[in-house]
């Protein structure tokens, strides 16, 4: 548990406010299965950056070390940094959520996508600073931009547990990076058993 943050904990476990701060960049918390990992300038914050391949493109991804299983809710601040407008991953249990140009889409496997592919996100822009946020159930994912709901499939999780990870391409050979802070996973299940204790 210790890739959580004391003020995340106390929300999972319904303890009182934090006591103290938590430590601003927490680097045991994540593993860079592709491409590298630095902390950011401000607090809570991080710089990652693809592996710089030379095959059709560079490829970073930054996963948690600690599995998850539904139902959670994870919430990330992130943006593009350099001139690179593809698409941002955010890798659940057995689904991608790719948000791009005006644009995101559920990705399942190719036949899913095919028939489903990217939905209008208005205003979207990889490039510019958003706090995207999914939840996971074990029969549905949804998906927020900034506050708003954009929406909503029937999906069944697989069983276990997994990590949940951040994944981005880049071009070929280039050390593409991005920037994210505050992420938070919430384990809905977790927080539901507080507000029924607190109840009684």
């Amino acid at each position: 548990m210790r890739w959580l943050t004391r003020a995340t904990l106390a929300v999972l476990v319904g303890a009182g406010p934090a006591t103290a701060e938590p430590p601003c960049h927490d680097l045991d918390a994540w593993v860079a299965a592709q491409g590298d990992l630095q902390p950011g300038r401000t607090c809570g914050s991080f710089v990652a950056a693809t592996n710089g391949a030379t095959i059709a493109y560079s490829f970073g991804q930054i996963m948690t070390r600690a599995p998850v299983a539904p139902p959670y809710r994870v919430s990330v601040t992130w943006r593009r940094l350099g001139s690179d407008a593809r698409t941002l991953e955010l890798h659940l249990l057995g689904g991608v959520v790719l948000f791009g140009n005006d644009e995101f889409a559920l990705w399942t496997d190719d036949a899913h996508f095919e028939l489903d592919g990217f939905h209008p996100l208005p205003g979207y822009r990889p490039r510019a600073v958003h706090r995207v946020s999914a939840v996971q159930r074990a029969d549905a994912i949804e998906v927020e931009v900034d506050g708003v709901r954009v929406g909503r499939w029937a999906f069944r999780a697989p069983p276990g547990a997994a990590p949940i990870s951040i994944a981005f391409k880049g071009q070929r050979g280039a050390r593409e990076r991005i920037w994210f802070a505050d992420v938070a996973i919430v384990l809905l299940a977790a927080q539901s058993q507080v507000s029924a204790a607190r109840s009684k």
